[in-house]
């Protein structure tokens, strides 16, 4: 008997008369029972009953009538088609009847399984790093304070080449600190996609939408205690807020690109441009601009008038607004 008639739902003795039902020719009553099992019987009526409800044998007419098995291939084919059937319905039922008894037991989430708390610097970072390697989508918000004096993060880098998706929101009054913008521009050279927004709440990496890392200190000048959260209401409320934050952010890189990739500059002067106008159209005052690109106030402004000059613009805003709809420095 092959047993694969079993999980098709026929019992072992339906299983075994079919088997030989296919194995011998149109055959009577009586030389049926002489095959079946040596004896001098034949098969019980309800038996062959069942194998006829399967649709695995019919009864040929004529005298005297003979018994034989429907083509395998039909035959099973239907046989499997019921059983699915059946399978869905039954799975429904149960479905169903075990959901009604599963509400009403309390199956409230332990918070244990929702958040984990890191404490220290160092941990908190490794376990940043952790999750960065092993994601495949990334989305930041990024906002002082920084746990290293330096600017970049090579692991990004090395993602990003790797085909992984980073998305950063960045503070608006971080691109003031020292080598900020040049950092962000090597990412975005990689591909990171990057926005800016005065406002940004809270530093935060979140990875595939099924676990983030936020630190619980309010305001601290460095982070010793962090939150992970695993996937939850409360991890779906910081992705909504991440998007919607992200919808009223500027892009950074070269305005012109309306957040795409930053194209390589042609000339410094062009780089310069690019960052001064991406800081003026976050609102970064003119001081900062200066500090961040490593050149006067005065010269800050002049380069704004400038570019108003070639873009027909009368204010800055009106500049922004040219520039993001796609007009190029020095065009009209």
């Amino acid at each position: 008997m092959h047993p694969d008639l079993q999980i098709l739902g026929l019992a072992a003795h339906e299983a075994e008369l079919y088997a030989l039902l296919v194995e011998s020719p149109p055959l009577t009553r009586d030389a049926l029972g002489l095959l079946w099992d040596g004896a001098d019987r034949a098969p019980s009526p309800a038996l062959l009953g069942s194998l006829d409800q399967h649709g695995l044998i019919t009864t040929l007419a004529g005298e005297p009538e003979r018994v034989t098995a429907i083509a395998p291939d039909v035959a099973l084919a239907d046989l499997a088609d019921r059983r699915i059937a059946d399978l869905a319905r039954a799975k429904d039922r149960v479905a169903q009847e075990f959901r009604n008894r599963w509400v009403t037991v309390e199956h409230g989430v332990d918070a244990r399984d929702v958040i984990e708390i890191i404490v220290g610097r160092s941990a908190i970072r490794q376990r940043v790093r952790t999750l960065e390697r092993q994601a495949q989508e990334i989305i930041f918000f990024d906002r002082p304070p920084y746990a290293a004096l330096e600017m970049g993060n090579p692991v990004e880098y090395r993602k990003l080449q790797e085909g992984c998706t980073y998305r950063s929101l960045y503070e608006g009054s971080s691109l003031d600190l020292p080598g900020q913008m040049e950092s962000i521009r090597v990412a975005c050279g990689l591909g990171e996609q990057a926005r800016v927004l005065w406002g940004v709440p809270t530093k935060m990496v979140m990875a595939d939408r099924q676990v983030a890392i936020v630190p619980l200190e309010t305001a601290p000048d460095t982070i010793e205690v962090a939150a992970v959260v695993h996937a939850s209401s409360l991890l779906d409320s910081l992705h909504v807020l991440f998007e919607l934050l992200w919808d009223r952010a500027t892009p950074i890189g070269d305005p012109r690109l309306k957040g795409e990739r930053a194209a390589t500059p042609s000339s410094e002067r062009e780089t310069q441009l690019a960052s001064l106008l991406t800081l003026m159209a976050a609102g970064v005052p003119d001081k900062a601009i200066a500090r961040q690109l490593g050149v006067t106030e005065r010269t800050v402004q002049r380069r704004i008038r400038e570019a108003m000059a070639e873009n027909s613009a009368h204010t800055r805003f009106q500049l922004g607004l040219k520039l993001g709809r796609g007009n190029t420095v020095g065009t009209g």
